[in-house]
């Protein structure tokens, strides 16, 4: 809906309640509460306390399409976008195993720069772009790019 700021929040907020409040205390996957364990409360209801949750697949989908950055423009994953937001993040890597094949992505900050890798695999038209950079068409295959490195932010 882009909030993508709130949402970089959510991911790096390690206070209660946030996805990071989750991750600090061991989650792996999505829980379908935000309390469904607190260091006050404990564990909620067992009939109520899903720790892997697909209707919250909403936020495993925005850090694929969004924080990686692999998205796509057309059925089948045809046609990629790939355009990681980094926020405060330090780096992230994702790979989607689309009926083409994989496609990756992975990021990191170095020094004062954002690099990127991306792998496409064969009849896919990917197009790139990095945060501040004009968007690149590229071929299948692996490919690296590198840009300033954006403003230190949540989002």
């Amino acid at each position: 809906m882009g909030y993508s700021e709130v949402a970089h929040r959510l991911l790096l907020n390690d206070t209660f309640p946030s996805w990071g409040y989750s991750i600090r205390h061991g989650a792996t996957t999505i829980w379908e509460r935000w309390d469904g364990w607190t260091e006050d409360a404990g564990f909620q209801t067992p009939m109520m306390n899903s720790f892997n949750h697909y209707s919250l697949g909403s936020v495993g989908q925005w850090l694929y399409e969004y924080v990686a950055g692999i998205r796509a423009l057309a059925p089948g994953y045809a046609r990629v976008l790939i355009a990681p937001e980094p926020g405060g993040l330090e780096w992230a890597s994702a790979t989607y195993r689309s009926v083409r094949g994989p496609i990756k992505s992975a990021w990191r900050r170095e020094a004062d720069e954002l690099r990127l890798e991306v792998e496409i695999p064969p009849n896919v038209s990917p197009t790139v772009r990095l945060p501040g950079q004009a968007a690149v068409e590229v071929t299948a295959g692996r490919h690296e790019f590198a840009a300033p490195l954006p403003e230190r932010n949540a989002g």
